[in-house]
């Protein structure tokens, strides 16, 4: 877990055990607004046990938070229970609901409404062939001020989306279909109107008082996972979306606006294998406009070790009208070294990313502010780094054991990661 701030860092913050045997803890992450009441937000793990058995996990936020869950949500008789989840106010009661899927071939979702006092029980079961399977999201599509819900369903044949309506009894049977499928699918408001839009597979549908699956937009460069956030000052929600299929996987923005149209506004410079497997839009440092963040299932070595990408959103720009381009932030990711404590040299690991070479440098300071030692200083080319330090100062001698710090700069962006030498 790694807290939001300002400026965000890269230190984890806290790290979170499975709780009993589990082969598949962190397959699915969620927040959900105050479950318990004392103004503050929780979050919510899915989780698989070695014989395929699905849990949910719920967690309070708080002040002090601890790494014990205060719920659980299981099934016994269906597989992956808990692959996806989502979160809303689906009967409009003031309290948050949750909603989460199966794998396998199990043809149903349960949801479970919030109250003063939240239990484990399914209040609504959804039915449909591998409902959820492929993704879930929340939002109020018909603008009647219930969350629905929107589900991909698994595939059979057929490419679908599906959509069912918040109100205060749900329905078992979806109240929509939509004929286009998705990985992770998102909800927002994207022309703001009043109703939220659906993006899908290469198709934006319009939220509508009447929704009408034929009115659309092709959207040639979203493919299978998206999210809906506010990547700049106005006041559309935008597009941020994975182009797996259709180019070298990249990451594309459009932005909202009425009308909003099918030209993408950005595009990643990153252009690699398995870049945009996840997206998730937050704001992480207060500013009211969302980062977004990128996974790479990278597969460098047997490590099979992944990376999380942070992109900042423009705080500058008020208007669509007067943006051409979405400046593309300058990404500066230093990874943590290892070993960490070390002996005789530690590899440092960090990447920068920008729309041309840019000034860096990467120097050892200790506990008292002073330079140890500068390992670069030079502009460099947007790629992945490595550089080894073997625990010696500017001039070859070895430094005494004790706390240091690793110093990346690039442009106006700086990274700190702590590092400790032992003799």
């Amino acid at each position: 877990m790694y807290f939001g701030g300002d400026p965000i860092d890269l230190e984890v913050d806290m790290i979170i055990d499975p709780p009993g045997e589990l082969e598949f803890f962190g397959k699915e992450i969620c927040g959900i607004d105050d479950v318990n009441g004392d103004g503050v937000g929780e979050f919510l793990v899915g989780g698989i046990e070695w014989f395929m058995l699905g849990k949910v996990f719920l967690y309070f936020g708080g002040e002090e938070l601890d790494d014990e869950p205060d719920m659980v949500f299981q099934e016994t008789d269906h597989y992956y229970f808990g692959s996806k989840i989502a979160t809303g106010d689906f009967n409009e009661d003031g309290f948050p609901d949750l909603v989460s899927a199966y794998g396998g071939y199990a043809n149903h979702m349960n949801v479970y409404l919030g109250s003063e006092v939240m239990d484990t029980v399914p209040d609504f079961i959804l039915r449909e062939f591998q409902v959820g399977i492929d993704g879930i999201a929340t939002g109020d599509v018909n603008g009647d001020g219930y969350d629905d819900i929107v589900a991909a369903r698994g595939y059979d044949g057929t490419s679908q989306t599906l959509l069912y309506f918040g109100r205060d009894s749900l329905h078992s049977d979806p109240d929509v279909r939509f004929p286009r499928w998705w990985w992770k699918g998102g909800v927002g408001d994207v022309n703001a109107d009043g109703y939220d839009d659906i993006i899908t597979h290469q198709r934006l549908y319009f939220g509508a008082e009447e929704i009408d699956t034929s009115n659309y937009l092709i959207l040639e460069y979203a493919s299978y996972t998206a999210e809906v956030g506010r990547v700049n000052r106005d006041r559309y929600a935008d597009i941020v979306t994975d182009a797996h299929w259709f180019s070298s996987d990249q990451i594309y923005i459009y932005l909202g606006g009425d009308p909003v149209d099918s030209i993408y506004d950005w595009r990643s410079q990153i252009r690699t294998d398995n870049f945009g497997f996840d997206i998730a839009v937050v704001d992480m440092n207060a500013d009211e406009v969302d980062e977004f963040l990128v996974s790479q299932v990278y597969y460098p070595d047997d490590l099979r070790r992944g990376r999380v990408y942070v992109y900042a959103g423009d705080t500058t720009t008020t208007a669509v009208s007067d943006l051409t381009e979405l400046a593309m932030p300058s990404e500066v990711l230093l990874y943590p070294n290892y070993p960490n404590p070390f002996n005789s040299r530690t590899v440092i690991e960090f990447s920068v990313s920008a729309a041309r070479p840019i000034l860096s440098s990467l120097k050892i300071y200790n506990s008292r502010g002073e330079l140890v030692k500068t390992l670069l200083d030079m502009p460099l080319i947007p790629g992945r780094y490595h550089y080894v330090w073997d625990g010696t100062d500017q001039s070859g001698e070895s430094v005494s054991s004790g706390v240091y710090f690793v110093s990346l700069r690039a442009g106006d962006v700086q990274r700190t990661r702590k590092v400790l030498l032992i003799r």
